[in-house]
């Protein structure tokens, strides 16, 4: 048998899932020669000392030691382990008998949920003289990110843990410290030495406003005060987590002087929900369009535990906090407005029609209500933009839920229209990759049943823009025949420029290009690979043996000189500019992207 005396080492995680599947491999021979010779194994004194057991009994004596409800075996080092899959094989030995029991390894220790993407931002921030500022809807993972990842990154680089100061503004000792003058005091005393330190604080909107105590009627002291202050030191880092949109409004950003450095955090996205659950790609997409993705239900087991907690998440703290924040004269109302968004998600809608379904309510206090579920991250506002007059409409927009989790547990898990929960997963997966989402809308000329020239809109699911870059996106769930694929993607030829055009589909798993050059990906490779709508060479030889291909069909079909040259015009006009443009504008942009891909 293979020893492993590293596990049994100070640095050993007991909460490390990878680290117990990496360690616990050599335990199968145990196993093995458990049940060959099982008196070798006998029970022994539990008083034996720790040097005498084998790296199998620690292992063994550690997980049980995690494992709540269960002191019968908390601390005996004579149940040997070996590791299946996801599952650990305990061997308990009793005199000459043995007996074989199987627990899910993820009930006994906890995950680590990687957030890789929002800690290497944190980290590629540090000591820029701003303060970063972490927001995102509340139980998404901020206190987490803060308190847990990069500190524990930050101790692993050889940052002092006596050099991170960490202040959780929602525990009971750290009211005191809602007052800016009391957190600016308590800082100051445990940094006075000067000393380079790293400033975490947690739920930073829980701070009051106060009276100035030494100017009558002068203005109200924030929460910004003491950070602008703290900043202004130079030897101290500041993080902050909060759970309104609020703090980051243009007077927000005026009052840190431009010194504010939001760093948005949302729940899961399937890779990161993939990554941490596991399993089939399938079953988990369907798993994540039901639960959605916050953190803690990959902690639960039965789908009664995860809906009963979605709901109170909302009922308990979302809605609650809205209320007691904003001071809500018609709570109903809200709900009301809260069931009528969940329901009508990725729909066009407006306040005004929102208001026309309740009694005596005006569309200012829609409007105003709306707001407060923007700001709180429930939801998320999506602008119609006409692709070509380059200008955005005031009214209608549509609206996604922030998690469609929620949105289905607000819903009781009654409207569980796939079509619509995959367009809402789409366009988060977009603003998570820092895409600003659109709705799209061209304006074309066609002739209704009569024969007259009407104007007619054609909508385009999304329009995702970053860093100069666009891209047209549609969502279909399917497209069984030509007629709907022609209806999914005609619009595609009226947006008058040669951004890329993307499908994304559910019945589809490779991606592929048709013939006018719309790349066409399965929805779960979509939301798996970051860069699955990025062009490099390879859509630029599609295109370009498209166009040669059309020009191949001019020749052989070639009838008369007028008719040739009119052809050739056309094809001329419609693909070759766009091409070339495209191509001188953004080939070496894009090819230093994919080198640096390539080189991490």
């Amino acid at each position: 048998m293979m020893h492993d005396p590293d596990i049994l080492s100070p640095s050993y995680n007991m909460n490390s899932y990878a680290y117990l599947r990496t360690r616990i491999h050599y335990a199968v021979s145990f196993v093995v020669s458990s049940a060959a010779k099982p008196s070798d194994h006998r029970r022994r004194d539990s008083s034996a000392s720790d040097e005498k057991r084998s790296p199998a009994h620690h292992a063994a004596m550690m997980i049980f030691a995690s494992e709540p409800g269960r002191n019968d075996m908390m601390y005996n080092p004579e149940y040997p382990v070996a590791f299946i899959q996801n599952e650990f094989l305990c061997v308990f030995t009793h005199k000459n008998s043995i007996t074989f029991k199987s627990f899910n390894i993820i009930q006994h220790v906890a995950m680590e949920i990687k957030r890789d993407q929002y800690l290497e931002k944190l980290l590629s921030h540090r000591w820029n003289g701003m303060v970063k500022i972490v927001t995102g809807i509340r139980r998404c993972g901020k206190s987490y990110l803060l308190f847990t990842l990069f500190r524990n990154r930050l101790i692993s680089e050889g940052v002092d843990p006596g050099d991170i100061i960490e202040i959780k503004l929602d525990e009971i000792d750290a009211v005191p410290l809602r007052n800016p003058l009391a957190l600016y005091d308590y800082v100051k005393l445990r940094t006075s030495d000067g000393r380079k330190r790293y400033v975490l604080i947690d739920e930073i909107q829980m701070i009051s406003s106060i009276r100035n105590p030494y100017v009558e009627d002068g203005d109200k002291i924030t929460f910004y005060e003491p950070l602008n202050s703290l900043l202004n030191t130079g030897y101290l880092d500041l993080y902050v987590s909060g759970s309104n949109s609020r703090m980051l409004s243009s007077d927000v950003l005026t009052q840190f002087r431009g010194r504010g450095d939001e760093i948005r955090l949302h729940p899961l996205s399937f890779s990161e929900f993939l990554s941490a659950k596991g399993g089939d790609r399938q079953a988990a997409y369907h798993d994540y369009l039901t639960f959605g993705g916050m953190p803690r239900l990959l902690s639960m087991n039965s789908d009664e535990e995860k809906a009963e907690y979605l709901k109170g998440l909302f009922r308990e703290t979302y809605i609650r906090d809205i209320e007691e924040r904003h001071r809500i004269d018609h709570p109903d109302v809200l709900e009301g407005i809260i069931d009528f968004l969940c329901s009508n998600t990725g729909s066009l809608t407006n306040p005004k029609k929102i208001a026309s379904e309740f009694r005596n309510v005006s569309e200012g206090t829609v409007r105003k209500y709306i707001d407060y579920l923007i700001d709180a991250f429930l939801f998320s506002e999506s602008k119609r933009y006409d692709v070509k007059g380059k200008r955005y409409f005031m009214y209608p927009q549509k609206y996604y839920c922030e998690d469609p989790g929620l949105r289905n547990a607000r819903l009781n898990f009654r409207q569980q229209e796939i079509t619509h929960l995959m367009e809402n997963a789409i366009y988060n997966e977009l603003c998570i990759r820092g895409y600003s989402v659109d709705v799209g809308v061209v304006t074309i000329n066609a002739k209704n049943p009569d024969g007259k020239s009407v104007r007619i809109s054609k909508e385009i699911d999304f329009v995702a823009n970053r860093y100069g870059d666009k891209v047209y996106i549609q969502s279909a769930f399917a497209m069984p025949d030509e007629e709907k694929l022609h209806a999914e993607t005609d619009q595609f030829r009226y947006t008058g420029d040669s951004f890329r055009k993307v499908v994304v589909r559910g019945d589809t798993g490779n991606r592929w290009f048709d013939e006018n050059g719309t790349l066409h990906i399965g929805i779960v490779e979509f939301l798996l690979d970051k860069n699955s709508i990025w062009i490099l060479m390879r859509i630029y030889a599609q295109e370009f043996i498209m166009l040669l291909r059309y020009l191949i069909r001019i020749l052989i079909s070639f009838e008369t000189p007028d008719i040739f040259i009119r052809r050739f015009s056309d094809v001329g006009q419609m693909y070759i500019p766009g091409f070339l443009s495209r191509f001188k504008a953004n080939l070496l942009y894009r090819w230093c992207f994919f080198l640096f891909q390539i080189t991490g």
